[in-house]
């Protein structure tokens, strides 16, 4: 499952934290620029706008 998280109310280790409760296991989150997921950015850059999550439902 792959999903992107516009709204950065949201901080990184939140969402890992929601997603693995729901029983997913993360496989990669990152800060991505919008249409530029495939470079992920440093959470101080200001092109930061958007988290892209990458997980699989657990067995």
């Amino acid at each position: 499952m792959e999903l992107i998280v516009r709204d950065r109310r949201y901080r990184r280790d939140e969402l890992i934290g929601k997603f693995e409760a729901a029983g997913f296991e993360t496989l990669s989150c990152d800060l991505v620029r919008l249409g530029r997921s495939d470079a992920p950015l440093d959470g101080r850059d200001g092109r930061a706008k958007e988290i892209l999550y990458v997980g699989c439902r657990r067995a």
